[in-house]
């Protein structure tokens, strides 16, 4: 049986034989609107046109690392290279060893750092274009802590970069460097999304414990861990590093001299509520800035708040004219 096809048929099927077919209807975007391309940003699973994305949220970096020392000379160069390597856009550091207070511009880098006057400990946080320019609020506590504040929605993101004194210290300063933390947390608002990572020089362990301790974490609780267990318990708060399956080579963070040991010390820490912002988190035993600890770095879909430029307006002087 022999099928006649019409002009338009024949023409429509050559059509989509060369350039693949055509969709059914046009794609509704808005009144009026026709085939609109559509695409994905990467983390976004709304398909729109390319320009809406800007109303989606967005999977950025956010890490932490003891650094040991800023000191030498083409350290700072070395660690923005890593950045920019991992895609970085905030990075807080431990152990900077530079003194007094400071916040500075090194080419596309915003660095804000809170010191001693002895050039010892000392923490920093380095910040990408993007999210230098919405810091609303810097809090230099000590040597030890240091706060930023980042405008998001539909809530501030809250950073606070930690230094915890080594097993060597006191019990006494251990306990004080807890109620400073929670003294900085408590002076924010509630619905924050507070971040706190840095280098807490405690073990937590391997295996899950309630909802703050995954079961992907490092060895064997100690006294210290135990404490910061503590502490995530009574502050809802999740150490998002124990609750990814990775390899042992991508969870352990600082590695003894001779390597004779390693051990899980560096974590990010969450509220509950904004867990599932995290995407994952994990040590990064490739990057190197000539530290016995490895980078710590945790994927976190945000939604950053859109800076508004405010436009003078010339007004006219009606009695010159």
């Amino acid at each position: 049986m022999e099928t006649h096809l019409t002009k338009d048929l024949q023409d429509k099927m050559a059509y989509n034989l060369k350039n693949g077919p055509q969709s059914r209807a046009p794609l509704k975007w808005g009144e009026g609107a026709k085939n609109t391309t559509v695409s994905r940003h990467l983390g976004c699973l709304n398909r729109m046109p390319g320009k809406s994305h800007s109303m989606c949220p967005k999977i950025f970096n956010v890490g932490t690392w003891n650094v040991r020392t800023m000191g030498p000379r083409g350290k700072i160069e070395n660690v923005k290279r890593e950045m920019r390597r991992a895609s970085i856009n905030i990075l807080g550091m431990s152990e900077v060893r530079w003194k007094g207070m400071g916040d500075f511009i090194s080419e596309e880098f915003r660095i804000i750092h809170s010191g001693g006057d002895k050039g010892q400990r000392g923490v920093a946080v380095i910040l990408d274009k993007m999210f230098s320019d919405r810091v609303t609020k810097i809090v230099q506590h000590s040597d030890r802590l240091i706060l930023l504040r980042i405008k998001a929605e539909p809530v501030d993101l809250v950073k606070i970069q930690v230094y915890m004194p080594t097993s060597e210290a006191e019990e006494e300063e251990i306990e004080l460097m807890y109620e400073q933390i929670e003294e900085l947390i408590q002076k924010e608002k509630a619905t924050d999304q507070v971040i706190i990572l840095g280098d807490w020089n405690a073990v937590v362990g391997e295996g899950r414990d309630g909802k703050e301790i995954g079961e992907f974490g490092l060895g064997k609780r100690n006294e210290r861990g135990q404490e910061l267990v503590n502490f995530c318990k009574r502050l809802k708060l999740v150490v998002t590093n124990t609750w990814y399956r990775h390899e042992r080579r991508r969870r352990y963070t600082w590695k003894k001299p001779g390597d004779t040991g390693r051990y899980q010390l560096d974590y990010i820490l969450i509220k509950h509520r904004y867990r599932n912002s995290v995407k994952n988190s994990r040590a990064y035993p490739g990057a190197d800035v000539d530290s016995d600890h490895n980078l710590v770095m945790a994927k976190i879909e945000l939604k950053l708040k859109k800076i508004t430029k405010s436009v003078i307006k010339k007004k006219w002087c009606i009695k010159e004219l």
